[in-house]
């Protein structure tokens, strides 16, 4: 029963084993802000980055974070001092031509290429400015989502609870999972405010403070966190030309390219990560599989180059103690063994499991 349990939870190995660490990046006056690109007018004051922008085009401050991960949450404290009721603020262009605004915003950026990102921002209204009856302070929190400069999605809403509407700090969080981006807000606890789904997963995104024209903003901290899948250390300096050199001089009878064969799985405990190509190239006590092609569960995370598995010597001639990295980049190496059959098959086995893994030697 307990091996029946242990089973269920690892969802093992090619496609299914998991295993994540929780990743947590600050932004503060404490490490100078140094993952944020800063901007020109950008300077620590007080223990604060204090941001003015004085054109009518936003500033944009990356975070120098790349996240692979589809899930994350990003947010940022701030105050935007430029947001006070009655006044207006000046704002110029590229040609110095200036004008004045009564409404500035500022927030956070989710970039996920050149053309195409999304702005969480917060800004300061009046319900109705000419009717001082029913006039009310608000705050405009908005979700906007831009491609090729154009926007595609916005929602926003108005909200006068649970944040400061005085100019003082508030936070401004983007949780954004598979399929939906939520915008919370507050000054001392988050609210969730807008949401919108999301058609297809956010990958390869990067994350930022967004300060919109005329504002001028402190922000005090920055947050990000996601779940990284724990990564070994698998890129390897091999790329095809140097692969290929190497095996035209190569001696070895079992250096070169092998292709998926076959598999007998047992269905119930694993699943198969794809049908992958793969380079053995010898090593010191072994030899170490290079992965070249054909992965298909997380196929836009691998590359040609990564460190697929390595097999180590044993007392016992063509037979190996092998450690093999699944599709999720999780290492697995306790009882796998790897032999060679007839000098043009490779043979992974995981005993445990019932398991074994083949590939045949590409012969030119």
């Amino acid at each position: 029963m307990v091996f029946i349990k242990r089973i269920l939870l690892l969802w093992l190995l090619f496609a299914t084993f998991h295993h994540v660490q929780a990743v947590t990046r600050y932004a503060t006056a404490y490490n100078h802000f140094s993952s944020l690109a800063l901007s020109d007018n950008a300077e620590i004051i007080d223990g604060m980055l204090r941001v003015n922008n004085p054109w009518d085009q936003s500033v944009v401050m990356l975070d120098s974070a790349t996240l692979s991960t589809p899930s994350f949450r990003y947010y940022a404290r701030m105050q935007n001092t430029h947001a006070k009721e009655g006044k207006k603020y000046k704002v110029t262009d590229s040609n110095g031509n200036s004008r004045k605004i009564d409404s500035t915003e500022a927030g956070i950026i989710i970039k996920i290429s050149d053309t195409d990102h999304w702005i969480a921002s917060c800004s300061a209204i009046n319900t109705s400015r000419f009717n001082d009856i029913m006039d009310s302070r608000m705050m405009k929190v908005a979700l906007r989502h831009f491609v090729n400069g154009k926007i595609i999605t916005e929602k926003d809403t108005a909200i006068s609870q649970n944040v400061n509407l005085a100019g003082g700090f508030n936070v401004i969080c983007a949780d954004v999972t598979s399929d939906a981006i939520t915008v919370s807000i507050g000054d001392n606890k988050l609210y969730p405010i807008v949401s919108e789904p999301l058609t297809a997963q956010v990958l390869n995104a990067k994350v930022g403070c967004f300060i919109g024209p005329g504002a001028e903003v402190n922000i005090e901290r920055t947050v990000l966190s996601y779940n990284e899948e724990n990564k070994n250390i698998i890129n390897t300096a091999w790329t095809i030309d140097e692969l290929d050199k190497h095996f035209a001089q190569s001696k070895d009878p079992y250096e070169g390219y092998w292709t998926y064969l076959d598999r007998d799985l047992e269905d119930k405990w694993l699943r198969l990560g794809g049908r992958y190509t793969i380079a053995i190239v010898a090593t010191d006590n072994g030899y170490d599989l290079i992965y070249i092609d054909g992965a298909q569960v997380k196929k836009s995370l691998w590359h040609c180059g990564m460190l697929k598995g390595r097999l180590t010597n044993t007392i016992f001639p063509l037979n190996y103690n092998a450690m093999w990295i699944d599709a999720t980049f999780q290492s697995f190496e306790l009882d796998v063994y790897a032999t060679f059959e007839s000098d043009v098959i490779l043979n992974i086995k995981f005993p445990v499991y019932q398991s074994q893994l083949r590939f045949s030697k590409v012969l030119e």
